[in-house]
């Protein structure tokens, strides 16, 4: 296990559980809103450049990238060793999301780029809410389209199973 992608819907706690897989197993851990949200290089508009990053870690011997961003999938997917699939019930991620909005009102979260401050956001709030019934299956067909034989995918529905897992290792 050196190339790891984490997927899951926003508030599963793909950030919290990478940073302890990151400091359990040593691999460095990147954070997809960290470089998608840096205002310097506007990866939200250019895409072609946003890529390139992406492609440009996955060089590196070890990884952990944590994050959605389906257009980049080809890019992570068939370079991973292992997937990890964090599935939470939709309430639960909602109740994190919320949560977090107001822990982290106005400041930056550690994975967040400088200048990044957190708000409530209608649009990525309904995006969060709807997950299950729309984006699950695009994270689905994404993991189908780009698995590997050697791919290892690891497929949680509860926050206890993925952490006995964690523990496991």
């Amino acid at each position: 296990m050196k190339k790891i992608t984490i997927l899951g819907c926003p508030g599963a706690g793909k950030s919290t559980f990478a940073r302890e897989l990151s400091k359990k197993t040593g691999i460095p851990l990147h954070h997809m809103d960290y470089y998608y949200h840096q205002k310097e290089h506007d990866y939200e508009n250019n895409k072609q450049a946003w890529l390139d990053k992406i492609a440009e870690v996955t060089l590196n011997k070890s990884w952990i990238f944590e994050g959605n961003y389906g257009s980049s999938y080809e890019h992570r997917i068939p370079k991973s060793d292992t997937l990890i699939f964090l599935d939470m019930p939709s309430w639960l991620s909602t109740w994190s999301v919320i949560k977090r909005r107001v822990q982290y009102r106005d400041k930056k979260r550690d994975e967040m780029p400088d200048g990044w401050k957190e708000k409530i956001d209608p649009v990525f709030f309904k995006y969060v809410v709807l997950f299950k019934l729309k984006s699950r299956k695009d994270v689905m067909n994404g993991i189908e389209k780009y698995k590997h034989k050697n791919l290892n995918i690891l497929h949680f529905k509860t926050r206890k199973s993925a952490y006995t897992w964690l523990n496991s290792i």
